[in-house]
């Protein structure tokens, strides 16, 4: 009777040993077809995303404008929140466009804008973000805010962003 409790063990033990090496090689299959475009190639992963996102916010603490511009598509676009006509830097800009705001916000702060990413939530081609900034600008006042960014990234670049954020604090920051 031992024998047969035994071999019974051993058979589940197989069994469950079989069914995880399965369920692993699913998995790896399955990643593996969702993460290929229609073309056959790979697309970048999520985490490959998120990675471009974060050095991507690293150019704001350096005033790196060519290093924010070099990260977007030549088609990219940038839209925030806001009323055009009551706000400059609302509506949606090309990447020319975003490139002279880049520019002409980097004059305006002592030493850069340190973009803290908080938080990152992905999905395919797409991350969230939610950052907070602080810069001392050259008049001496201390600007602070917040945002929600959702980065549509493609061929390892930012093809699109939707930023929210506090347009009343830069407008009482920079006038």
């Amino acid at each position: 009777m031992n024998q047969s409790v035994g071999a019974d063990n051993r058979r589940n033990t197989v069994t469950q040993l079989s069914t995880s090496k399965w369920h692993r090689l699913a998995y790896r299959v399955t990643r593996s077809a969702f993460s290929r475009n229609n073309n056959g190639e790979n697309d970048m992963s999520v985490e490959d995303n998120k990675r471009i996102v974060r050095e991507f916010c690293n150019h704001f603490k350096t005033s790196n404008a060519d290093g924010l511009i070099d990260g977007m598509t030549e088609d990219a676009t940038w839209w925030v929140n806001g009323k055009p006509h009551l706000f400059p830097s609302a509506g949606t800009k090309t990447k020319t466009e975003a490139a002279s705001m880049f520019r002409n916000m980097f004059t305006a702060y002592s030493n850069g804008l340190d973009m803290k990413v908080i938080n990152l939530i992905g999905e395919g081609d797409s991350i969230a973000a939610e950052a907070r900034s602080q810069a001392t600008t050259t008049s001496g006042k201390i600007y602070e805010n917040e945002y929600f960014i959702l980065f549509k990234i493609r061929d390892g670049k930012i093809a699109s962003v939707r930023e929210y954020t506090d347009l009343m604090h830069v407008q009482e920051t920079f006038g």
